[in-house]
């Protein structure tokens, strides 16, 4: 059986992250590296891989906790891999991590972060589409004005996969012969009266 090289996870809950993240897993595949795309509720053991992307969506300025417990169960593993984060949230224009206050990573994980110590942790504009979302979230989002729309900025997030497969070139990571097909395992949806600021 052939070691898949590059993981990348995504904790979404409309969907947006983990478009995002199938967006890195194409161009990891393009640039001719083994990867594999899973749901973070799938909860893969990262001993598998020899790279990690992590996705993660982005509530009331949280990260979505399958994201965050599947960093700090894994911490000791991932600690010793080069590993990349990113974030998917604000919607509007602009940088998206001011509207974050400048906080790629909430103030709560910053020591999971210095353990872990990221290549990079990046913020993504994100999507918030009204009919995806329940009634308290409806209200919720009416309540704080959150620009309502996809604000994703696709060439940013290819550019960003594109760097992050740059740097591994070189790094004993196989070449891909023989890309296997896309399979995510995407858990079905939860209730939820999380406020989104984005997906």
């Amino acid at each position: 059986m052939e070691t898949t090289n590059v993981l990348v996870l995504y904790a979404s809950k409309h969907g947006a992250t983990r478009q995002i993240a199938e967006q890195v897993w194409r161009t990891l595949r393009d640039a001719g590296l083994h990867a594999e795309l899973r749901d973070a509720q799938d909860a893969p053991d990262p001993g598998r891989y020899q790279a990690i992307v992590v996705g993660t969506a982005i509530y009331m300025g949280q990260w979505q906790s399958e994201a965050k417990n599947w960093l700090l169960r894994h911490q000791a593993a991932l600690s010793q891999l080069p590993l990349w984060i990113f974030a998917s949230g604000p919607t509007g224009q602009g940088d998206p991590a001011e509207s974050l206050k400048g906080e790629t990573v909430p103030q709560k994980l910053q020591a999971l972060m210095d353990s872990l110590k990221p290549r990079e942790v990046r913020v993504f504009h994100g999507a918030l589409r009204t009919d995806e979302l329940n009634l308290l979230e409806r209200m919720a989002i009416k309540a704080v004005k959150a620009p309502v729309g996809d604000f994703r900025d696709w060439k940013a997030i290819e550019q960003w996969a594109a760097e992050i497969s740059q740097q591994l070139d070189g790094t004993g990571l196989r070449p891909s012969e023989t890309l296997p097909e896309l399979q995510v395992k995407t858990a079905a949806a939860k209730a939820s009266v999380s406020v989104i600021q984005a997906n």
